[in-house]
């Protein structure tokens, strides 16, 4: 352990300890030295700086350096830094004035004789920076996108601090390094880096004796810590005169060094050795160290090491006052929730200290910074992006920090109710108390009904909270930090669901309740769903660990860091450069702002009386701008999503980082159980709010592993891998709608080299944070990496003769699982083949003896796929082309530039199918799907195609009424007619005056309840503050009943699902036509995990799942790939969604069955199917999931 890392460690664990025994005194002292990290930096570097003047550097390889101007600007210099030249030349230019910066000193050349041997390279300084977190104070930069000079020097902004320039320099001077060289512009020839210069250190003195620094605290003699030195006395154990010596020191003594003056004691090196463990410890850190004398003559010197002072960044126009100021908050909200009656009502039961007040404002404070990261989005292109979270969700995620505070020690846990309304609370106390640290905004936000709004306010933390959080408040917030939930990832299994014959929940995993079953919070009190099935599947999955490839990992991290995966921020400088090579130029800006002011004023004019609503002002806005100021519009808002974005990747990063680095703390492989729960549809997920599971999507979730079992080079596992691999090599051109599994075998031999070395390359480099191969820039990174290091490792145990054990897993999907549900429940046979359901093996005709033996031997028998995106985009093309052609039959020219401009902007046909066709299954409206096809053209797109005569969304109308729209109807005609089915239905139900529940059984008998996917109903939770940052409680216990509008503070305790509950919410009728779809699909896609891992279990095999994907290891894909084919078919051979909803329904309204199926015959459906999927061989069904 370093010696700051155990600095840092020692001050948290004695805060935890202190804050534990109630002592406030210790608690205040030592909050106030965490505050301060660049002092506790500084502290130690001073002590290791203090070394390296002691090293003796010798006089050989001296060479002559030159330096302009005087040795001795403190504006200039940190730490006795003094740049200077190997050219004569570039020295005089500097001393004159004449370079940029000159100091103007009338030619004052000084020569610096330096030792060759002790310089180092611009490149190592930078790594060394990299590996020990040194980077510039202000994070807009980094260290890659800067020049060691702007590092060093603090008149740039790059520069990287007082402390951290003693730092590097401490860590240089124990290889005897005291100089970077560096290429720096030629001021005399003008050139870009044409100078050649260095960086040194000044020495003051050079002792020839190889000397080490000890730290000690100091009182009256040198009397505390993990040193004494008592003048003139002879320790009993030691028997001699008078010195040093360390000595054991308990936890009652330690309050009596808080705060003492530090001392360095300076001795020759090789009597370092003697004080053992004392040499790099605090006192209040353990363990104890035996007594082990120093003789006073072995003492070269004491000497005070004076304290640092923290260095803060600017914070806007605040400085240190913020920090006061922040201060003062925390005590005033302290007084204030005291004297509020509605406060101690809520927490009458809990501890209500000093530490537990401060530590709520923590926990809300963290959730408000988090909240940066927010909850990922699927959107336009199949693309994962970040946007903030409601403030109805940070009420229950701030809910659960305070219960984990509150609770732990305890097996008492909240109601939802009360988590939520104490997560309201603290919330609105944080933002009245502590405004200056948060960002609020009122903005617009979809509804997910096609291109209706609705106001949000969205919170995140601002600059000055990011300013004081690296100054210091990080270190803070982590030592305040609450307990872990006992329901979040952990070493231990979590224990077990329980369910009795009457389905109640009667046992519960670790830190969860029986109303944790279903996930949701307050909104599923109201759901009669009901799963007995799924109990076993869940439990299995809470039974599996889950860890992390190491290497993996360390490598996702660097290759973030350069820009190769895309759900990493990547470099700042590139993502200014792109920034501003999209936002609007100043003309540009005052032609839209000029355009707002006019839509405002128009606004007003139309609604004098109260504001519009979030659709109004849609319609207004669409009518009165322009074609250009829409394309202007676009622009001003995605360069604002596209550095929101930014920030929300570097939040949820450092988030999954942080929590990934705690699990290889507790583990070498980083192995936990996660517990598991379902929604009201059967869908399940695992509990981890970091993110830090398959959930997490990109290139991470690859390097999640799962149980070892031996794999052999050449064996059906390693071909698997093989397969996999070549899968997402896109530059092989071999996917699964391109080639067959014998095709990508062929291509693995011809290339296995290539591949097996750069594995090899990849996992030497797994701690070399410059590392940037060119052959990762590739689509697929993450699967391919994970690819070519498994099959090194496999081929080396080989090539050694020693057993390799693989904890790598294979991800297998449904392609279109939506689509493939609705396709089996009406036996369309057309979408069951293009979604890969129905599928014969590669025809083995022709094929030569060593293809047959390597298809015995575990290649995949796999024939090049069929594909329900490609058929959509081939049908779309053809339609396109067709228009082009009518339409040049009346306007050539307009046919023309419709064409030339479609190819140049739009891409291929398959890229802009997918997301669309995607939605369909689950019951998408055309606005919506017209948004998703408009999404292919951004502003400056707009703005191109306008320059060229074109309207854009009189080309994407064309588009979509021409060609989408008709290819959707002809390719997806059964999906449709799925999506009408569900629509009656839902339109029957809202009709009827008398009605309960609307409850279908699914296909293992559990029960789904649809009632709130047909109801316009939300719940709000009140955000108002009062007068002194307090939330306004007035008129909070209202007896309004559940299923109304309601605030957090008059939730009804209990459900209320009586018929003349459920006849009194409000129905919305786009919900009622859209709202039933995707969630019956949604219900069969879980039926479909849980039925697999539960056969999957039952066949000795583990499955991890992320809804309709399965992560298994590569020895198990084909018995997975068979397993999920007897699955489907049994389900869909014995079930029937339309039958089962019909009977929902009637039961529901009281309406016959036959009433209800001669309306859904006069809306032209029918209830038939077209042929029994039961009666295919089950052979034909291996490809139901597949990889790729």
């Amino acid at each position: 352990m370093s010696v700051l890392s155990s600095v840092v460690a020692s001050i948290n664990k004695a805060i935890i300890k202190a804050t534990t025994a109630g002592d406030t005194k210790a608690v205040n002292k030592l909050t106030k030295l965490a505050d301060k990290p660049d002092a506790v930096t500084n502290r130690i570097q001073q002590i290791e700086a203090k070394q390296s003047e002691y090293m003796d550097t010798g006089p050989e390889n001296s060479v002559d350096t030159f330096h302009g101007g005087s040795l001795d600007n403190p504006s200039r210099q940190s730490e006795g830094l003094v740049f200077s030249s190997f050219d004569k030349n570039q020295a005089k230019a500097y001393s004159g004035g004449s370079a940029m910066g000159g100091e103007g000193n009338q030619g004052k050349i000084h020569t610096l004789p330096l030792n060759e041997k002790s310089l180092i390279s611009e490149a190592d300084a930078k790594t060394i920076m990299s590996k020990n977190g040194i980077a510039p104070i202000n994070k807009d930069w980094n260290t890659d996108e800067s020049q060691l000079y702007e590092l060093l020097d603090p008149q740039f902004e790059q520069f990287i601090g007082d402390a951290n320039v003693a730092k590097l320099k401490s860590i240089m001077a124990k290889d005897s390094k005291n100089g970077i060289r560096f290429s720096d512009y030629d001021v005399v020839g003008g050139q870009k880096e044409g100078a050649k210069n260095v960086v040194s250190w000044k020495k003051e003195q050079v002792s020839p004796v190889d000397t080490y620094i000890h730290r000690t605290n100091s009182q009256a003699n040198i009397n505390e810590g993990n040193f004494n030195y008592r003048s003139g006395s002879t320790p009993a154990a030691a028997g001699k005169g008078e010195g040093i010596f360390t000595s054991p020191t308990s936890y009652a003594d330690q309050n009596a060094a808080y705060g003492s003056r530090e001392l360095g004691v300076v001795t020759e090196r090789a009597d370092a050795a003697k004080l053992g463990q004392g040499q790099t410890r605090l006192a209040m850190d353990g363990p104890d160290t035996p007594e082990t004398f120093i003789p006073e003559a072995q003492v070269q010197e004491i000497f005070e090491i004076k304290p640092a002072v923290m260095q803060l960044t600017e914070m806007g126009n605040k400085t240190v006052s913020s920090i006061a100021k922040a201060t003062d908050n925390f005590k005033a909200s302290v007084s204030d929730m005291r004297k509020s009656n509605d406060i101690k009502n809520m927490f009458k039961d809990e501890d209500m200290s000093d530490e537990n007040i401060v530590g709520m404002f923590v926990d809300s404070l963290r959730v408000i910074d988090e909240n940066a990261a927010g909850q990922a989005r699927k959107v336009a292109g199949h693309e994962k992006v970040y946007e903030r979270i409601s403030l109805q969700d940070l009420y229950d995620k701030v809910g659960r920090k305070i219960e984990a505070r509150m609770t732990t020690g305890t097996k008492n846990r909240w109601p939802p109710a009360k988590r939520r309304e104490v997560g309201a609370t603290m919330l609105n106390y944080t933002r009245g108390n502590l405004g200056d640290f948060i960002e609020e905004a009122m903005v617009k936000t979809k509804t997910g009904k096609g291109i209706e709004v609705k106001d949000e306010l969205l919170l995140t933390t601002n600059k000055g909270f990011k300013d004081w959080a690296r100054t210091g408040g990080r270190t803070l917030m982590n030592a305040l930090e609450g307990p872990r939930e006992a329901r979040n990832p952990a070493i231990n299994h979590h224990g077990d669901w329980v369910m009795n014959e009457a389905g109640e929940i009667t046992g519960f995993p670790r830190g969860s309740t029986a109303a944790g079953f279903f996930s949701g919070g307050t909104k599923v009190q109201l759901s009669e769903s009901h799963f007995p099935s799924v109990v076993k599947s869940l439990n299995i999955l809470g039974r599996q660990q889950i860890g992390m490839d190491r290497e993996f990992f360390e490598l996702t991290k660097t290759l973030g860091k350069k820009g190769v995966l895309k759900e990493r921020p990547g470099p700042l400088a590139e993502h200014k450069a792109s920034l501003n090579l999209q936002r609007l130029t100043d003309n540009e800006q005052d032609e839209l702002t000029e355009a707002y002011d006019v839509l405002q004023r128009a606004l007003k004019e139309a609604y004098p009386d109260k504001p519009p609503t979030g659709k109004q002002f849609i319609e207004m806005k669409e009518s009165m701008f322009s074609g250009r100021i829409k394309a202007l519009d676009s622009v001003a808002r995605e360069t604002k999503t596209k550095g929101n974005q930014y920030k929300s990747k570097q939040s949820s990063t450092r988030r999954l980082d942080e929590e990934i680095e705690k699990r290889f703390a507790n583990d070498p492989e980083a192995k936990v159980y996660m517990q598991h729960n379902v929604d009201t549809r059967g869908r399940t997920s695992p509990i981890d709010p970091s993110g830090a599971s398959l959930n997490s999507g990109g290139a991470i979730r690859h390097g999640f592993t799962g149980s070892k079992k031996p794999i052999v080079y050449g064996d059906e596992g390693f071909n698997q891998i093989v397969d996999d691999l070549v899968l997402f090599d896109d530059k092989a051109g071999l996917s699964k709608i391109q080639g067959t599994g014998l095709d990508r075998h062929s291509h693995w031999l011809k290339n296995k080299d290539t591949y097996l070395k750069q594995g090899q390359e990849a996992i030497d480099n797994a701690s070399n944070p410059d590392w940037n191969p060119k052959w990762m820039d590739r689509k697929d990174a993450g699967p391919y990496l994970r690819g070519v290091m498994e099959v090194a490792r496999i081929k080396k145990a080989n090539d050694a003769g020693v057993p390799y054990e693989s904890n790598m897993m294979i991800e297998v999907d449904a392609p279109s699982s939506g689509s493939q549900h609705i396709g089996a429940q009406y036996g369309d046979e057309n979408t069951l083949n293009l979604t890969s359901v129905l599928t014969d093996p590669v025809d083995r005709t022709g094929l030569t003896a060593a293809e047959i033996r390597l298809l015995s031997e575990g290649v995949p028998d796999d024939a090049i796929a069929k594909d329900l995106y490609t058929d959509v985009g081939v049908k779309y093309k053809k339609n396109m082309q067709d228009s082009y052609d009518k339409l040049a039959e009346t306007d050539p020219e307009k046919a023309r530039l419709f064409k030339e401009i479609s190819d140049e902007f739009l891409g291929g046909d398959r890229g802009i199918v997918k997301p669309i066709v995607m939605k369909v299954p689950y019951g998408a409206g055309n606005d919506t799907l017209k948004m998703d096809l408009n999404s292919q053209l951004d502003g400056r797109k707009k703005l191109a195609i306008l320059e060229r005569g074109v309207d854009p969304d009189e080309l994407m109308e064309f588009h979509w009424n021409e060609g989408m729209a008709k290819a959707l109807n002809e390719g997806l005609a059964t999906q449709y007619a799925f999506k009408k089915f569900n629509s009656v239905i839902g339109k029957i139900f809202n009709t009827r005056t008398n009605r309960k529940p609307l409850l279908v059984e699914g296909p293992a008998g559990d029960i789904t309840d649809l009632t709130k996917y047909v109801m316009g109903s939300e719940r709000t939770f009140r955000a108002t503050i009062g007068p002194e940052g307090v939330p306004d409680l007035a008129a909070v216990r209202a007896d309004n009943w559940r299923g109304q509008e309601v605030t957090v503070y008059n939730q009804i305790p209990k459900a209320d699902i009586s018929p003349e509950a459920i006849n009194k919410i409000a129905t919305d009728a786009r919900m009622v036509t859209q709202g039933m779809a995707p969630n019956v699909t949604h219900m069969m896609d879980a039926a479909f995990l849980h039925k697999l891992v539960q056969a999957a279990n039952a066949a000795g095999i583990e499955v991890r799942v992320v809804h309709d994907a399965f992560f298994v290891h590569p020895n198990d894909v084909k018995a997975v790939k068979q397993l999920s084919g007897k699955v489907f078919q049994d389900l869909h051979a014995n079930y029937n969604i339309r039958r089962k909803m019909v009977e929902g329904l009637s039961e529901a309204t009281g309406m016959p069955i036959e009433e209800i199926l001669a309306k859904i015959e006069a809306k032209g459906l029918t209830m038939e199917t077209g042929f029994d999927i039961g009666a295919q061989p089950v052979e034909r069904f291996t490809n139901v999931v597949r990889g790729g």
